[in-house]
């Protein structure tokens, strides 16, 4: 299993410092009522990408969210 986005541990006590500001802004958009697919696609259009090196989806976006 990949690690968490936005942290360097599977404890979540390690934040990654390049993935906490796109983190936050990810978090504000969906608080602001965007669907996770209008996340997604800001998301990719600012070059972010997952742990793993992919394109965020609407389902990835949601993923994260619960996570």
């Amino acid at each position: 299993m990949p690690r968490l986005y936005g942290f360097d541990d599977a404890s979540r006590r390690r934040l990654r410092d390049d993935e906490v500001d796109p983190l936050r802004q990810m978090v504000s958009r969906a608080l602001s009522n965007q669907s996770n697919q209008d996340v997604a696609v800001w998301a990719n259009g600012e070059g972010y990408r997952g742990t793993l090196g992919g394109e965020w989806k609407d389902a990835s976006v949601g993923r994260l969210f619960r996570n």
